[in-house]
């Protein structure tokens, strides 16, 4: 069995995630999976691909994610907006900004072709040697100048950008925190960045709701764009205006541009991949629903339900289908790398604190013992919450073996039957083979659980043998 994906639709490029599952082919399974009314649950709901999808198809999502940025979400999806009132507050912001003499004097040059005065993309580090690069408002050419500025005399905030000391994770080296400047969270951007941020961030707490949730998801799509961590492209590429932070870890760069806050919060907003088509897009699908966080609220009049707690420790009664993507031993450290979003999401609403002690992950502190024994309560809750015709579906791909003997160790710990097992290609190369050069570096390994016995389970079983050792 093969779907094929497609491109991914506007809601879903709306936002920064890693490991985010193709939503046509995961709208495909709940579609044959289950019927209108019927109950989804995702214990690990990352970027909410099963809840969106379900709500699309008229069924009823029962959504968890120990990480509270999949929770706000949900929450600022559900609400309704003005394009007016967005593109007012945006030219808000906007006017307010260029109006700061850091943006005046830093983030404005002279076009060398034209002269006509025009504002920086991006400032271009590479091994000490700065520029920057622009497309001139007049002449419409795109340009890299060598760097007059003395942005050196610029000084970071001394309050405002969250504090956190990054020495404490497990996705940074000793190498990266020397070339990003030291440990502290702020050394993530560069002087100049840190203080427009600040700026914006501070502007738009003021904004009443729901703009001010709408907006701060646009600024934390814009923080990790806007940080150190986004490479120079090649020249083949042609791309010398935007960046990605490409690679899952807080990766310092020799190469690496400093792109505009404010032109990276136009495109959050109104670019291909901005808000304002995510919620086009939303409504296009007819996509509206009422949430609770409250199992009793589910039950009596909601049509969804999203927690925030231990994926452990969550379950629900008499669900019809479960699709999810659990954590793939130590591969992507999920909750650390959220932290550049959820620690300016915080000071924001305070509620929202990511926990990263009861993340269900392999790192210095937490060995496979752990992870195959969170993994083991996760699957058994699964198995539970199932109806007894009920079936489940979870992606997973790894290049280390152990990590499939221990997803055999939890499937084998419950009383679930493999009923089918394929790989699925994909577009895009998975986050946790994103150096990988085999076929398999662009699937996903999709695995369907049942409660009744079946005639394939021992033969599901030696594939699973076969990854375990090859």
């Amino acid at each position: 069995m093969e779907f094929k994906e497609s491109k991914r639709d506007a809601m879903y490029r709306s936002m920064k995630y890693w490991g985010k599952k193709p939503h046509n082919i995961w709208s495909d399974l709940i579609k044959q999976n289950t019927k209108k009314n019927d109950i989804v649950m995702d214990p690990f709901a990352g970027s909410g691909v099963a809840f969106f999808e379900s709500i699309a198809l008229h069924r009823k999502p029962v959504v968890n994610d120990i990480n509270p940025l999949t929770h706000f979400i949900v929450d600022v999806f559900s609400s309704s907006y003005n394009e007016k009132e967005i593109n007012k507050l945006l030219k808000y912001i906007s006017i307010n900004v260029q109006d700061n003499a850091l943006y005046k004097n830093y983030m404005k040059t002279k076009c060398s072709n034209c002269g006509h005065l025009t504002d920086i993309y991006n400032y271009r580090y590479e091994n000490n040697i700065v520029a920057y690069a622009y497309k001139c408002e007049n002449c419409k050419k795109t340009l890299i100048d060598d760097n007059q500025k003395d942005i050196q005399v610029i000084n970071y905030p001394l309050i405002g950008i969250p504090e956190f000391n990054l020495s404490k994770l497990h996705s940074i080296t000793n190498s990266s925190i020397d070339k990003f400047g030291g440990d502290d969270f702020k050394y993530l951007w560069t002087p100049l960045n840190s203080q427009l941020l600040k700026s914006i961030f501070e502007i738009i707490l003021t904004f009443e709701e729901p703009y001010r949730k709408l907006f701060v998801f646009a600024f934390i799509q814009t923080s990790h764009l806007t940080s150190k961590m986004c490479a120079i492209r090649g020249e083949k590429s042609n791309r010398i205006l935007s960046s990605s932070w490409g690679r899952p870890a807080f990766m310092a760069l020799s190469k690496y541009m400093s792109q505009n806050p404010l032109i990276q919060l136009n495109r959050a907003l109104y670019g291909n991949s901005g808000i304002v088509k995510a919620i086009s897009a939303k409504n296009q699908r007819n996509i509206s629903y009422n949430f609770s966080s409250n199992k009793e609220d589910f039950n009596k009049k909601k049509e969804a339900l999203v927690q925030n707690i231990d994926s452990s420790k969550f379950s629900y009664d008499r669900v019809d289908f479960i699709i999810t993507d659990p954590p793939y031993g130590d591969i992507i450290k999920y909750g650390e790398l959220s932290l550049i979003w959820n620690l300016w999401l915080v000071k924001a609403y305070p509620s929202y604190k990511i926990n990263l002690d009861n993340e269900i992950i392999i790192d210095k502190n937490k060995n496979r013992y752990y992870y195959e024994e969170k993994m083991n309560k996760v699957f058994t809750n699964c198995e539970r919450s199932l109806k007894d015709n009920g079936k489940m579906i979870f992606t997973y791909n790894s290049q280390n073996n152990n990590d499939w003997s221990s997803i055999k160790n939890v499937i084998k710990s419950t009383n679930f039957e493999i009923s089918n097992f394929y790989l699925q290609n994909n577009l895009r190369s998975s986050e946790s083979n994103v150096k990988g050069t085999t076929p398999t570096s662009k699937s996903d390994y999709y695995i369907e659980l049942s409660k009744e016995k079946n005639l394939f389970t021992d033969y599901n079983f030696e594939i699973l043998d076969e990854l375990i050792n090859k």
